[in-house]
């Protein structure tokens, strides 16, 4: 398991208390930001059956932290029940702001593969995090065998997000899971935030409806939004992504530079 604590300090980010266990690893980035401290997240770019993987980050008060994880994760392929996990536990204090910059999980043929994120944040926390899942399609020569994504967001008592992506195509034909439909590619970007610096048309203005392409959003009873995409075309996908992450950066950035 890998653990770190992010602390903000004269106007500086450090990682303080870190314990890294292969192939788990945050690193500083390069990138220069007004608000953000970047940080790389380096993780196996495959995963097989019994692989195991744990990540456990805490960001004190005050601290602005951007982390890109840095390729996509491949489950490669499994003949038996065994299964891959990934487990990410993130706790962010009052004033902080965690910013997770889009992870991809492309489970692959025969594969079996669960994640678990687990969230807490204080209640003046802000939380923007995304991520892309490869979800298959009936072309698949032998679809993975089931694929699990369990997401937990709470503030305190209070459970803001509980999002379950649970596919096994053992169960249901590859192309008919429901809401899902037939697309290949399902995205997520959640925003957690006590006030959300715009106003939710300049979201929805930035999501297109393009043949092979759905994309919507949905308000979290006032503590924050949900945008969630349905797509064929994977460029178009991370395209479009990327420009509201991007949105969310710049409003972010024009609040949160005059607190430093």
């Amino acid at each position: 398991m890998s653990t770190v604590r992010l602390k903000s300090r004269l106007l500086k980010n450090n990682m303080v208390d870190y314990q890294a266990d292969d192939p788990l690893k945050l690193e500083k980035s390069k990138a220069s930001h007004r608000v953000f401290t970047n940080y790389n997240f380096i993780s196996s770019d495959h995963m097989t059956k019994g692989d195991d993987l744990t990540i456990q980050l805490h960001v004190d008060k005050a601290t602005n932290v951007m982390v890109h994880p840095t390729t996509p994760i491949h489950i490669k392929e499994d003949t038996g029940l065994e299964k891959a996990e990934q487990k990410i536990q993130l706790h962010v204090e009052n004033e902080a702001l965690f910013f997770w910059r889009m992870q991809e999980i492309i489970p692959e043929e025969s594969s079996r593969f669960f994640q678990k994120t687990n969230i807490t944040l204080a209640r003046d926390a802000e939380l923007v995090w995304s991520e892309i899942f490869h979800v298959g399609t009936k072309e698949m020569k032998k679809p993975y065998q089931a694929c699990q994504s369990l997401t937990e967001v709470w503030t305190e008592d209070d459970c803001i997000v509980y999002d379950n992506l649970y596919i096994d195509p053992s169960l249901d034909a590859i192309d008919q899971f429901g809401m899902l439909e037939n697309f290949a590619y399902v995205a997520t970007v959640w925003y957690i935030a006590k006030d959300i610096p715009f106003d939710e048309w300049d979201v929805q203005q930035r999501l297109s409806q393009a043949k092979n392409h759905r994309a919507g959003m949905s308000d979290l009873d006032g503590k924050g939004i949900v945008i969630r995409w349905l797509s064929h075309d994977l460029e178009l996908l991370k395209q479009e992504m990327e420009d509201v992450l991007s949105f969310f950066d710049e409003k972010i950035t024009e609040i949160r530079k005059w607190r430093n």
